[in-house]
């Protein structure tokens, strides 16, 4: 009995449900809280319920956040159209700048007998530029080919892929160059420009010098670049370069002691008289090294002996005038000069000179047996507290640096590689 009344409620219902039309309220929202996003356009779509589609139904927005229309975008339309002959359910937003990180936002305005669906506004903040580009360091010393290596950086300075094809030209800041571009150096092959490819971070051209020396008042190129506004300068928006010659290309590298000229015993040869803390002077040590690193300009000493009282640590390597030696020989040595600016110029262990720049005097030869490379080094800028500190106390140092680049003041070491 109770099946057959159950049976009768459910037929009933069914009868009722088909004699009443189920009605849905028209309702309009956009897909998602924000837009689909490319490099420079954001899509706003939307998602209609109960209303006909065989007529046009014109839902328009109300544009809002700091991004001003015709300024920092355009729109493809400033509504949305549901139905009818030409629908458009989607507005398309192109950024006219980039990297503004203002913001922009879209609401619905609901026409009459619409109702709001979950999402009435749809917002987000207009993109960034692609990258940023930067020179890869912010100096560098060329002697024969160099290259130089751009790069693509985030916001946060950290490597990025970039998704298209980018080209950037290579400039010459004319103001800030001494160095003549088809004198004293070229671009390989006369290209400028750097294309960094889709799905790379960088790239790279060369630079190419073309004398074997250049004379300080020749020798500083300033590169900078150009490129699409959809890009912006990062960290090393310039390259300055220091251009030796192609004679000091060996001289990149590492060098270990070969011997040392001017020790203890040649100094109270050549002196002739009573001098102080002979003793005290660098002594050989086989383990003494040191190396140049052009692509950052640095000059990094590894002393075991007392040489290490003046070169305390990695310095910044900076060329300074080319001069004549005179030496203890009786001959005259032509030497390239560079600044140092990390060295102790009192010589000292217990003690450091607030000046901290010296300078040092360089000169390639060769072994006469062997025909190796070797590198003659003179110490020819300090004022020693450590060992005959007479010379400073009888006031036999110069003036001006290069303070001590006379005979029996100086030290003379040689290294090979």
């Amino acid at each position: 009995m109770k099946k057959i009344y159950l049976a009768v409620m459910i037929a009933a219902a069914a009868m009722l449900s088909c004699s009443k039309e189920i009605k849905i309220a028209p309702a309009v929202s956009f897909i998602s809280e924000a837009p689909v996003l490319t490099d420079t356009t954001a899509t706003f779509s939307i998602v209609c319920r109960g209303i006909p589609a065989d007529q046009a139904t014109v839902i328009p927005v109300i544009f809002g956040g700091s991004a001003q229309m015709g300024t920092d975008y355009e729109v493809s339309s400033e509504e949305f159209v549901y139905g009818g002959d030409a629908p458009k359910e989607s507005i398309t937003i192109h950024a006219l700048k980039l990297g503004t990180e203002k913001t922009l936002s879209l609401t619905l305005d609901l026409p009459d007998g619409v109702q709001g669906g979950r999402y009435t506004k749809s917002e987000y903040s207009l993109q960034d530029i692609f990258g940023y580009i930067s020179f890869d360091r912010p100096e560098m010393m060329m002697t024969d080919t160099t290259e130089i290596n751009i790069v693509i950086l985030d916001r946060s300075g950290n490597p990025k892929i970039v998704g298209v094809d980018t080209r950037i030209t290579v400039n010459i800041d004319m103001e800030q160059s001494s160095a003549i571009e088809g004198e004293h150096f070229s671009f390989a092959d006369n290209i400028k420009d750097v294309t960094i490819k889709a799905g790379s971070r960088s790239g790279a051209l060369k630079l190419v010098s073309l004398d074997q020396t250049c004379p300080l008042e020749n020798d500083r190129i300033v590169l900078k670049t150009s490129f699409s506004d959809r890009y912006s300068y990062g960290r090393y928006p310039e390259q300055s370069i220091t251009v030796l010659g192609r004679k000091w290309e060996t001289l990149e590298g590492s060098w270990k002691i070969d011997s040392l000229v001017t020790d203890s015993t040649f100094m109270d040869e050549w002196w002739e008289e009573e001098f102080s803390l002979l003793e005290a002077m660098p002594k050989f040590n086989s383990s003494d090294a040191l190396k140049f690193d052009f692509s950052t300009s640095t000059f990094s000493p590894s002393f075991k002996s007392d040489f290490k009282n003046y070169f305390i640590g990695n310095s910044k390597l900076i060329k300074s005038k080319e001069m004549m030696l005179q030496r203890t020989d009786g001959e005259t040595a032509e030497l390239q000069t560079f600044m140092l600016d990390n060295t102790n110029r009192y010589f000292a262990s217990d003690t450091t000179s607030l000046d901290k720049e010296s300078l040092i005097g360089l000169r390639l030869m060769r072994d006469i047996e062997t025909d190796a490379e070797l590198l003659d080094l003179y110490i020819i800028d300090h004022t020693s507290l450590s060992f005959m500190p007479e010379l400073e106390e009888s006031g036999r140092y110069a003036a001006e640096k290069p303070v001590a680049a006379s005979p029996g003041m100086y030290l003379n070491v040689i290294f090979r590689k």
